[in-house]
């Protein structure tokens, strides 16, 4: 479609919080996605990535830090009821839940699938990103094979961006186009906000794979023809291929080689023939829809920083001119941060040398320690600073 920042039916091969930085605001129609449950999972960088024997918790955790108070009080909640592991899962997550937000229409949809362990947790932080009076239905499922060792429930939570959304009702394979649903539009959820869904289904050799039946039912209810889907863990490319079938646009990210081959292989079997290429990114976006002042050139881009931060150094706090400031990322290069401006302070060149890949919260604490800095100022990030 021309005008596409980017190109439909793309699969990404890369940490998807990289990617979906990289994407335009409001681009996306509807969100699937099924992320790795808390089970004990590696939450390495993937082998072969700039980042592979490292963990990317420090950099999530700081990138926590600059978001609502009330987001990162639930997550450290978290962590007294739950524990570290079940802290840690909620930070990948809740960084990416902010990213598809940024990133949905004022019409889309997000669906989210989590188990038991982690449902509660994360419907309280949908409620703080989407606002709770946009929650629209928990879909409960139940893997029956699964039975023996536990109830086996988990459950697809179903979040629109605000309350005027794409909606048509889907009921016993029959579909009635609602277009885009107002207000106080009666959802088809039954007799309450809670839907009864089995996801068992025939696997592809993926353990967690869901029907494409239900999925595709998901889609056709939240989205119209030609509308763009989106799903950050695409793994075996279920989303992929229901979005395909049913006419809409597509992109995918996941950060196995295979899921890029998976795709075409499914593809190349759906009902609908598929006589396009599957493209296939490794790298990140460039945005195009951000405001001049994130564009411009390395030294205008500090000059604009050094207004901002009114000459102060962001680490010790010291006043300098402008010759004497050097630009710092916030989250270290090295540590996945990307040379955006959200990303970019100024620093004098004693503090940037000293932070080097620490985070903020954790250098401002050193500066302090050491009498480097004056107590109890606040840290915001400069471009934050800027007014509308």
């Amino acid at each position: 479609m021309a005008g596409e920042q980017v190109k439909s039916n793309t699969v990404f091969i890369r940490d998807n919080l990289e990617v979906m930085r990289g994407f335009n605001s409001e681009m996306v129609d509807m969100i699937y996605l099924d992320p790795p449950f808390n089970k004990n999972q590696s939450y390495e960088a993937p082998i072969g990535s700039p980042l592979e024997g490292t963990g990317l918790i420090d950099t999530e955790r700081h990138d926590l830090a600059l978001r609502p108070p009330a987001v990162y009080s639930l997550i450290e909640a978290a962590r007294a009821a739950s524990g570290i592991q079940m802290q840690d899962y909620l930070l990948r997550i809740v960084v990416r839940l902010f990213e598809m937000y940024r990133i949905l229409k004022p019409t889309g949809s997000l669906f989210l699938h989590c188990d038991d362990d982690t449902s509660l947790y994360v419907k309280l932080l949908l409620d703080a990103i989407f606002g709770g009076v946009n929650y629209q239905v928990d879909i409960f499922g139940r893997r029956s094979r699964a039975k023996r060792f536990g109830t086996g429930d988990n459950s697809i939570v179903y979040y629109s961006k605000s309350e005027v959304r794409t909606w048509n009702t889907v009921s016993n394979g029959h579909r009635s186009h609602d277009g885009v649903s107002t207000p106080g539009h009666e959802v088809d959820r039954g007799n309450s906000r809670n839907g009864d869904l089995t996801t068992a289904g025939p696997g592809a050799g993926y353990p967690t794979q869901k029907p494409l039946a239900l999925i595709a039912r998901f889609i056709e209810a939240a989205s119209n023809p030609g509308d763009l889907v989106f799903d950050p863990f695409c793994g075996c490319a279920t989303t992929l291929v229901a979005a395909h079938n049913l006419e809409r646009r597509w992109i995918g990210i996941d950060v196995s080689p295979k899921a890029a081959a998976l795709a075409r292989h499914r593809l190349a079997e759906t009902v609908k023939p598929f006589d396009d290429d599957v493209v296939v990114r490794e790298d990140v976006p460039i945005r195009t829809d951000v405001a001049q002042g994130f564009q411009v050139e390395p030294r205008e881009r500090a000059m604009l920083l050094y207004g901002l931060q009114e000459g102060y150094c962001w680490g010790c706090r010291d006043h300098f001119k402008y010759r004497n400031m050097t630009q710092d990322h916030i989250v270290a290069q090295d540590l996945g941060g990307q040379d955006h401006f959200q990303n970019l302070q100024l620093m004098c060149g004693a503090c940037n040398s000293k932070k080097g890949t620490k985070s903020m919260p954790v250098f401002i604490q050193q500066l302090e320690a050491e009498g480097l800095r004056p107590p109890g100022i606040k840290y915001i990030p400069p471009y934050l600073l800027l007014k509308d």
